[in-house]
């Protein structure tokens, strides 16, 4: 998959979208924060306690 937080994430709460953004499903990620630490790019962070992909909307406020 070449993301690492896709293939670690135990819930699949992570997505490709059709457009290659990585994408987490708050209503399936269960905040084990896995992928937080396994993503290469830093490109999931912790947002309102949860991990969320910092490229896809997020509620405000975003907190980086």
């Amino acid at each position: 998959t070449n993301a690492g937080c896709l293939d670690v994430c135990p819930t699949g709460a992570i997505f490709r979208s059709e457009y290659g953004s990585v994408v987490v499903q708050q209503d399936v990620c269960n905040g084990c924060g896995t992928c937080v630490t396994k993503c290469p790019k830093k490109a999931i962070q912790w947002i309102e306690g949860k991990p969320a992909s910092i490229d896809a909307p997020v509620p405000a406020p975003e907190v980086r």
